[in-house]
């Protein structure tokens, strides 16, 4: 679940365009209180972050406008990508999604 949202956020990003990344995976989860299957502080703090950036990354697509002349979207979304490519090849992804 969460790995094949991630990605689809990916291949958004990796097109350089700025479009809303799904997150519908992750409320699932936190809905369905299927959280508690990843152990907190090397599973669930990192994905924690990387939706709360996803979450960032959408609030930033009203003002994102100029998004290949603002050099601080693009690293963030530079960074945010390079995340989710770490996320996504963790073994431990792969028995919890």
């Amino acid at each position: 679940m969460i790995k094949s949202e991630f990605g689809i956020c990916i291949c958004i990003l990796e097109e350089d365009a700025m479009k809303v990344l799904p997150r519908d995976h992750w409320i699932s989860a936190v809905n369905s209180g299927a959280l508690k299957l990843f152990d907190v502080k090397s599973e669930l703090e990192p994905l924690t972050t990387v939706y709360n950036t996803i979450g960032e990354h959408n609030n930033d697509i009203p003002t994102g406008l100029l998004w290949k002349d603002d050099l601080q979207l693009k690293e963030k979304r530079d960074l945010l990508l390079l995340e989710l490519k770490k996320l996504k090849s963790e073994k431990w992804l792969d028995a919890k999604s």
